[in-house]
């Protein structure tokens, strides 16, 4: 990288299917990929950084109530159209956001399906075990 650049964790893809939505799967996967960059114990990694498009008003709003903040927009952005028997691609604007993970604020989780107790640490455990190499 540039000198001055810090590496940091950034979460690629996180969607639901449309019939799971609002079930907390969500929340559920959003804490687990949140809790793995916090068991990393790398100093340097006190955030993670995401981007979503910007005609998903509903994302942007399930983020923002778990304690993410918009950076910035990027209209440079493309988007594969893979309905055709042709890759179609076509510009979006996506939105950079980004997770402190080294305070201790209120990150949304009031009943929506985030951590709570003995269910979610085994689901939290089960995700880790499925995606990363203990």
């Amino acid at each position: 990288g540039r000198s001055g650049e810090k590496p940091r964790p950034y979460l690629g893809n996180l969607s639901v299917t449309e019939y799971a939505r609002r079930s907390g799967v969500g929340s559920r996967l959003l804490d687990a990929s949140e809790e793995c960059v916090r068991d990393w114990n790398v100093p340097d990694h006190t955030e993670i950084v995401l981007q979503v498009e910007e005609d998903n008003p509903t994302a942007i709003q399930f983020y923002k109530r778990r304690g993410w903040e918009f950076v910035f927009a990027d209209p440079t952005c493309r988007r594969y159209d893979t309905s055709g028997f042709f890759l179609k691609e076509s510009r979006i604007t996506k939105y950079a956001m980004i997770k402190r993970l080294d305070s201790g604020v209120n990150d949304g989780r009031n009943g929506d399906g985030g951590s709570d107790g003995d269910d979610s640490e085994s689901f939290m455990q089960k995700i880790k075990n499925s995606f990363f190499v203990q």
